[in-house]
C-alpha cells in the first residue's frame, strides 16, 4: 500500500504529557490532587486511547495533526478542573471517550448508528466501562460506575445539547483549531479568561471573545468535519471494517478494544481483494472519484452541522451569540444551509 503509519504529525504541544501528577497541556500545567484521577488515567483503558485517533481513518489518510482521544479526554479533564467541577465530573470527563472503538467515529458508519444526539460510543459505554480495568480502580475509591457516566447524570458542565458550550466541545473546538493554526495559546488562554460556568449555563461575556471563538467550529465544519473527502473517507472506512469483520480478519473486541495501529496491521496483512480494494479507495482517494451531480452521480453524503451558537451575559440577562452579532447571525445559517446540500459522488 501507498500510506504509512503515524507518527508524530505536530510539533505543537498536545496534551499527553504527565510528570508524575503534573499535566502539561495546551490550557497550562494543572495539578493533580485525587489519587483516583492518578489511577485512572495510567489505566489500560485510559492509555489506550493514546493509539486511537481522534478524527478516525482521516488522520491516517492526510497525517496532519498529533490528536488522540487521549489528548482530548485529559484536555477535557483539566477544562473541567479549572472551572472547578466536581470530582465525578470530573471522573466522566476523562472517561466519556473511553468506549470508543478503533478509528473513533467510524463505529457510527459500521455499526449503521444514525442517533443524531450519542453516538455509538455512547450507546455502549456502560457496558464497555464495566469490561475493562475501571470498575476495580473506582471501587477503591467507593465509586460506582452508574455515578460516572456522563449521558445519564446531569452533568452540565461537560455535557450540553448544540448549539450550546459544554467542556468536551469546548476543547475539541479549541485543540483542533490550536493544531491546525487557527487559534493560538494565547487566544485559547483568552477564550477560557472570558467563559464563565455558573448555574448550569457556559457563558461568555464579551460579544467580541464569543464571536472568535464561534467562527472556530463554523470554518472547522467546511475545512474539516463535513468536507467531502473526510465524509468519503468515513464511508470507505465503514465498508472496509464491516468487510473485515464479516471475514474475521478483526474481531468484535478487536475492534471494540484493541487499537488504531492493531487493526491497521490486520488489514494489511490481509489478502482479501475487496479488503485491498477498499483500502486504495481511501488511501489514493484522489483516483477514485469526483464531484458529481444530482443526475450524474453514485453516492450522496450529507455532514453533520456542528455549530455553536453560544450564550452571552449581557447586563443581567443571556442572550444568543446570533442576537447580538447579525454578521455571525448571517454565517451561522449560510454554514448550515451549505452542509445541508451534501455532495454528490461520482466514481471513476
Amino acid at each position: 500500500m501507498t500510506y504509512s503509519f503515524p507518527s508524530i504529525f505536530s510539533q505543537k504541544l498536545s496534551c499527553s504529557v504527565i510528570t508524575g501528577s503534573v499535566i502539561k497541556t495546551i490550557y497550562g500545567d494543572f495539578e493533580i490532587q485525587e489519587q483516583v484521577l492518578i489511577d485512572l488515567l495510567n489505566s489500560a483503558a485510559v492509555q489506550r486511547l493514546k493509539k486511537i485517533r481522534q478524527g478516525g481513518m482521516t488522520d491516517y489518510v492526510f497525517k496532519e495533526i498529533d490528536y488522540s482521544r487521549y489528548d482530548h479526554s485529559v484536555g477535557v479533564l483539566v477544562i473541567l478542573m479549572k472551572f472547578k467541577a466536581s470530582l465525578n465530573e470530573r471522573i466522566a470527563g476523562l472517561l466519556h471517550d473511553v468506549s470508543h472503538t478503533a478509528f473513533s467515529h467510524v463505529a457510527d458508519v459500521v455499526f449503521n448508528h444514525r442517533d443524531e444526539k450519542e453516538s455509538y460510543q455512547d450507546a455502549i459505554h456502560e457496558w464497555y466501562i464495566q469490561n475493562t480495568d475501571i470498575p476495580e480502580i473506582l471501587k477503591r475509591y467507593n465509586i460506582s460506575v452508574k455515578e460516572i457516566l456522563h449521558k445519564t447524570n446531569d452533568f452540565k458542565a461537560l455535557e450540553q445539547d448544540l448549539p450550546d458550550l459544554c467542556a468536551d466541545r469546548l476543547e475539541y473546538n479549541l485543540h483542533t483549531a490550536y493544531l491546525n493554526g487557527m487559534l493560538t495559546q494565547e487566544d485559547i488562554s483568552a477564550i477560557l479568561s472570558d467563559l464563565t460556568f455558573f448555574d448550569g449555563k457556559w457563558f461568555f461575556n464579551s460579544i467580541e471573545i464569543a464571536t472568535q471563538f464561534a467562527s472556530v467550529p463554523l470554518k472547522l465544519n467546511q475545512s474539516y468535519w463535513a468536507l467531502e473527502v473526510n465524509l468519503y473517507v468515513y464511508y470507505f472506512a465503514g465498508k472496509l471494517l464491516r468487510r473485515a469483520l464479516e471475514l474475521n480478519i478483526i474481531t468484535h473486541d478487536d475492534f471494540h478494544f484493541k487499537d488504531d495501529y492493531f487493526i491497521l496491521e490486520k488489514l494489511d496483512e490481509s489478502s482479501d481483494t475487496e479488503i485491498q480494494d477498499l483500502m486504495s479507495k481511501i488511501f489514493n482517494f484522489q483516483d477514485h472519484y469526483k464531484l458529481g451531480s444530482f443526475s450524474d452521480s453514485d453516492l450522496f453524503l450529507k455532514g453533520k452541522f456542528r455549530g455553536i451558537n453560544p450564550l452571552i451575559k449581557c447586563d443581567s440577562e443571556f442572550k444568543r451569540l446570533c442576537d447580538v452579532n447579525n454578521e455571525f447571525k448571517i454565517e451561522f445559517a449560510n454554514v448550515k444551509a451549505k452542509l445541508s446540500q451534501g455532495f454528490f459522488f461520482k466514481f471513476l
